[in-house]
């Protein structure tokens, strides 16, 4: 285990590693006064966590996430109650030691919610649930939004995703210059789509998918993660396995373009409890950070002789929320959650690979 985050309580977090093997952690701070709950982010250097300071100027939502540019500096978006329409997108970068707004102050042109954030050569994509009923797109339709040449460019949309396809959690992933966008669905009936962007093009590689064994998708988390050879593995939970809501990994076959499963479906914590993060070490082996049925943090990756999940490890027997893993290049592992609104992480040297 790490030295635990002594200084601050946490509401939600998010931790991503940074392409040179460092964690970031943004996280929205715990305090008495709503307004008082800003967005703050820390650091992982000589084995301790450091602050880099109070990031928003006021209070935050709960969702946020982390990206970084050529120069391995951290790049977040939030939502910012102080902006001058509520819950507009802030995107911040950190320059030495100031976070600087990314084209001014509003990142989108109305309120959204959910979002992802990621480069793609020298532009900034910051795609999100638009949820304003302004009529400029659908409410909770996917929005794409992208800062290039000093500017932000608002409200582009996916080619033959439709307009009520309501865009529920997103998470994207970069190989090189290619970005990878995972969509879930929150329509009847709910569903995972897959987008690539390279090139400037879009194509969906997963249109709307569902086990033809499940009827419904838990809405609570969702992930994805790519390897080297732009296969792409999706976790998420449904009740395909005899009518009950497991998680479950699947993979999107770059070459022969079929979605295959990733092992057996896995009992964890399901409903409102349920929390997962999904990565892929340097060797491109699956690993899952999970509750279990009684909300502990819990470890398992794919066994390459047997082609299923390695026993559960449980790294303590506490409850745990917010949890999130990511390997360094090296195949370090970190991880990371919070027990009681306080932030604790783990380092794994070598993980079996």
């Amino acid at each position: 285990a790490l030295p635990p985050v002594t200084g601050d309580s946490a509401v939600s977090l998010v931790m991503k590693v940074s392409p040179d093997g460092t964690p970031y952690i943004a996280y929205k701070m715990e305090r008495e006064t709503s307004a008082d709950e800003a967005l703050g982010v820390l650091v992982l250097k000589d084995g301790a966590w450091s602050s880099l300071g109070k990031v928003s100027e006021g209070r935050v939502g709960s969702y946020m996430d982390i990206t970084f540019n050529a120069g391995n500096q951290p790049t977040v978006s939030y939502l910012d109650y102080t902006n001058k329409i509520s819950q507009q997108a802030s995107v911040k970068a950190l320059n030495g030691t100031t976070w600087s707004f990314v084209g001014g102050a509003e990142a989108t042109s109305n309120k959204v919610s959910y979002h992802t954030l990621n480069y793609v050569g020298d532009k900034l994509m910051l795609m999100a649930t638009y949820d304003a009923k302004d009529n400029v797109l659908a409410r909770r339709e996917l929005s794409v939004n992208t800062y290039g040449n000093g500017a932000w460019t608002y409200n582009a949309t996916i080619p033959g995703r439709p307009s009520d396809l309501v865009a529920y959690l997103e998470v994207s992933e970069k190989l090189g210059d290619v970005l990878y966008l995972g969509v879930y669905n929150a329509v009847s009936p709910n569903s995972v789509s897959v987008y690539k962007f390279e090139n400037n093009t879009w194509t969906a590689l997963v249109d709307k998918w569902s086990d033809e064994k499940a009827t419904a998708i838990s809405l609570r988390d969702f992930d994805i993660a790519v390897d080297k050879q732009g296969d792409v593995y999706v976790a998420l939970s449904d009740n395909s396995a005899d009518g009950v809501y497991k998680i479950r990994v699947i993979k999107y076959d770059a070459e022969t373009k079929q979605i295959v499963p990733v092992g057996n479906p896995i009992t964890a914590a399901t409903g409102s409890s349920l929390k997962f993060d999904l990565a892929l070490s340097p060797l491109g082996v699956p690993y899952l950070f999970y509750r279990n049925e009684t909300n502990f943090p819990t470890v398992v990756s794919l066994d390459k002789d047997t082609q299923d999940w390695t026993e559960p490890l449980v790294l303590e027997a506490n409850e745990a929320n917010d949890l999130h893993l990511g390997f360094a290049p090296d195949g370090k592992a970190y991880l990371v959650f919070t027990k009681s609104r306080k932030i604790f992480s783990y380092k794994y040297d070598a993980p079996g690979q």
